[in-house]
């Protein structure tokens, strides 16, 4: 199976892993046709912009994943 961070960047099992150990993978939320989406990212940096965009469509926010199943579904290609 792939696995791709919110930005496109395929990334292995090995390094979600790493991340997940490190406290580095964070779990992104955004608004998406009447629901929410949720990405996965590797870098550890935390943010919310809900209410400080022009569209809820540009709002994120972020979570870090209780599981490493959480990181790996987020993340899922």
């Amino acid at each position: 199976m792939a696995y791709y961070t919110q930005d496109g960047n395929e990334v292995s099992l090995d390094q979600i892993r790493a991340a997940f150990a490190e406290g580095k993978a964070v779990l992104v939320h955004g608004n998406r046709d009447g629901r929410s989406s949720t990405a996965l990212m590797l870098d550890g940096k935390h943010r919310d912009t809900r209410g400080e965009c022009c569209s809820v469509w540009d709002e994120v926010w972020t979570e870090t994943p209780k599981t490493i199943h959480a990181a790996l579904y987020a993340a899922r290609g």
